[in-house]
């Protein structure tokens, strides 16, 4: 996991056709600083390993857990894809930028952050999943917890003083930003819904987490599909991926 990814960044740095990237930047800079850099190489592949590492199944896990969740909870996805259709359009997908102007879509990945406890002391009726509760009024009126607490400062400390504590998640930034983008390019670009059974039954997912190192949410079938042509033909195509 150390050794082959970054051998090949540097391969692709010496040949000329390196993709930018984390790896690809520390080595650059590396190799322009020389002597006088206070870091080399193997620092770099055990900080890019790391960060690979640390990311790569909690990402997965997270957003598998939000695709449960809309499929549960099909009036939250249908609130979420309408606000990004009225302040994003449908013309392009969504990105950071766009962050301040979609408090809708943030109230679900707190949610969803949220999801993971289950203190009723703290978080009223734990277990619904209401991303309203972060807001004083929902999209339709209802009334929300104005004083509910960021669930960030939980998830990613567990207990420690999220915003002022450097003794937390150092990646927790860059965590949030990926999670948050991944969240909005699916509600954006496709629409997901209950599967159908042989018998012509709706398949209600049930929740469940096996125990592990890492809790992946167990498998359950659902229904996914593009929101449109324009998604379907563009979603996968070279250009569009460069673009995105």
């Amino acid at each position: 996991m150390q050794d082959a990814p970054f051998q090949t960044v540097k391969n692709a740095l010496l040949s000329g056709n390196a993709t930018p990237s984390l790896t690809s930047s520390l080595l650059e800079a590396l190799w322009k600083e020389g002597d006088s850099a206070e870091y080399n190489e193997y620092d770099i592949k055990c900080v890019a390993a790391v960060l690979y590492a640390a990311g790569t199944e909690s990402m997965s896990t997270t957003l598998t857990a939000f695709i449960q969740a809309m499929v549960l909870h099909p009036d939250v996805y249908t609130k979420t894809q309408q606000e990004l259709d009225r302040i994003v359009g449908g013309s392009r997908l969504p990105n950071l930028t766009d962050r301040a102007s979609l408090p809708y879509v943030e109230n679900v990945l707190k949610e969803l952050y949220r999801a993971m406890t289950r203190d009723e002391t703290i978080f009223s009726d734990p277990e619904r999943f209401l991303p309203e509760r972060f807001m004083s009024y929902g999209v339709d009126g209802t009334k929300g917890e104005e004083q509910a607490i960021d669930p960030r400062g939980i998830v990613f400390g567990f207990g420690r003083r999220y915003a002022k504590s450097d003794s937390i998640c150092p990646g927790r930034q860059f965590a949030d930003s990926s999670l948050w983008l991944a969240v909005a390019t699916i509600a954006a670009a496709l629409n997901i819904c209950k599967a159908t059974g042989p018998d012509g039954a709706t398949i209600i997912p049930v929740p469940a987490f096996p125990s592990g190192s890492i809790r992946h949410v167990a498998d359950f079938q659902c229904v996914i599909r593009p929101r449109s042509q324009a998604i379907e033909g563009g979603l996968l195509s070279p250009a569009w991926m460069e673009e995105w």
